[in-house]
């Protein structure tokens, strides 16, 4: 029986290291390493050594079902084993996807800890459709702008007192000018007697200024990774169900679709979103201002921190974005945000 370990952008030194263990786990099996460009030396290490498609920088799983057939000709496999270069594997749908597709007993990642994750089907649903956002974004963004509308426009959530609590989702407590835009605006809340929750992706160097304010706050991982992905999805409805929340408020544009979709669930009545770059394919690349372009609309509003930004979105969102200015070296005066999202 053969071991496939499969590589996508992970330091070659990690793999050197992770042999031994394997090898103790797997006494006397022949391995066999598939990877987009393996080393010379990776050829006297290993049985059989395989490559991805040419060309391949992210491995499509949905597209290159083929490819997978003729890697389940060559041989069964006892065990898939592939590499995380952080804690939890967020970002890797499309591994997962590939390690499941291969006819193998059993599936593992190993995360940058070293640890032994095993891979089962709990999450194979978001990681089919994370892969297929990225593999076909025209009609993936077309089905969830119907979603979320149709889903709304069924529900239609009013609540009959003013909003009182307010939930922000972010994807990491990183230090930078929005972040700390962040930070004022979420203590000024505070201040103010508002209720808050703060999701975030992950943490970071303000994690701890966080903590200290009165706010209900949920880090998903620890370690400082700026990556939001469908994957959390799960997460964020289970928070905000136990939150109960008036307002969701999105900042920056990872936590974009997988934050309205968790809204729209949750049956949120008033969904707004703040726009800190601009939306352009130079800027953004052409896959991320497609998603904010096409989704943009089905936020109430939207505000934006300056009137460059607030120009760079479509006619769709422009027609409801409010442009609120601020700054990283001071507290922004809020008057003008809280009359954005209250008055609404």
């Amino acid at each position: 029986m053969n071991i496939v370990l499969v590589v996508q952008s992970c330091p070659w030194y990690r793999i050197k290291q992770s042999l031994p263990a394997i090898m103790e786990r797997y006494p006397g099996r022949t391995l066999w390493l598939l990877a987009s460009n393996p080393p010379e030396e990776s050829w006297s290490m290993f049985s059989r050594v395989l490559r991805y498609p040419r060309n391949t920088k992210r491995f499509a799983s949905l597209r290159n079902a083929d490819f997978i057939r003729e890697l389940n000709q060559l041989s069964p496999f006892e065990a898939v084993i592939f590499f995380y270069t952080d804690a939890t594997g967020i970002d890797y749908s499309n591994i997962r996807l590939l390690a499941r597709q291969l006819e193998a007993s059993a599936v593992y990642a190993i995360n940058n800890r070293d640890a032994w994750l095993p891979v089962g089907d709990d999450d194979a649903l978001w990681d089919m459709m994370e892969e297929f956002e990225q593999t076909y974004p025209a009609a993936a963004y077309r089905s969830f702008k119907k979603f979320v509308k149709s889903r709304r426009r069924r529900s239609n959530v009013l609540v009959d007192r003013p909003p009182q609590r307010i939930t922000v989702v972010t994807n990491s407590l990183t230090t930078g000018g929005i972040e700390l835009l962040l930070y004022h605006k979420v203590k000024a809340f505070a201040e103010r007697g508002y209720a808050v929750q703060l999701l975030a992706g992950s943490g970071g160097v303000l994690h701890e200024r966080f903590r200290e304010l009165p706010i209900e706050m949920s880090v998903y991982q620890d370690e400082e990774f700026d990556v939001f992905t469908l994957r959390l999805v799960p997460w964020l409805i289970a928070c905000m169900r136990h939150f109960n929340p008036d307002v969701l408020l999105v900042y920056h544009n990872l936590p974009f679709a997988p934050s309205l979709l968790a809204g729209t669930v949750c049956q949120v009545p008033l969904m707004l979103r703040s726009e800190n770059s601009l939306v352009t394919a130079a800027f953004m690349g052409r896959r991320n201002d497609a998603r904010i372009k096409a989704l943009g609309d089905c936020y109430d509003n939207t505000f934006a921190v300056s009137h460059a930004v607030a120009a760079s979105l479509n006619r769709s969102v422009q027609a409801r974005c409010a442009v609120i200015p601020g700054t990283c070296n001071r507290q922004v005066p809020l008057n003008k945000f809280r009359e954005f999202i209250f008055n609404n």
